[in-house]
């Protein structure tokens, strides 16, 4: 995934989330902000088409990439807890 974020320029947006605009933004913030909405809806993308039909169900009410990213560490460290305690 981290792979696939990287080579579609997105995974910044995955990290920091998009800023939002303050009280007066300029010319330059507001094409900033555009500019970063688009990145963050290419990476809702990548990410809902990359992940199995059971995860989607636990991320499709997220609104923005990085509460989706947020979701799925938290699932996978999970997941990856219980196995340990399994073995």
């Amino acid at each position: 995934m981290k792979a696939i974020s990287c080579f579609r320029d997105v995974s910044d947006i995955i990290k920091s989330g998009v800023q939002e605009l303050g009280a007066a933004p300029t010319e330059v913030q507001k094409v900033a902000y555009q500019e970063n909405n688009k990145k963050d809806g290419k990476a809702l993308f990548i990410i809902r088409q990359s992940v199995d039909a059971n995860i989607l169900e636990k991320i499709l009410d997220a609104n923005n990439a990085k509460k989706v990213w947020d979701i799925l560490v938290k699932s996978y460290e999970v997941a990856n807890k219980f196995k340990k305690v399994k073995l």
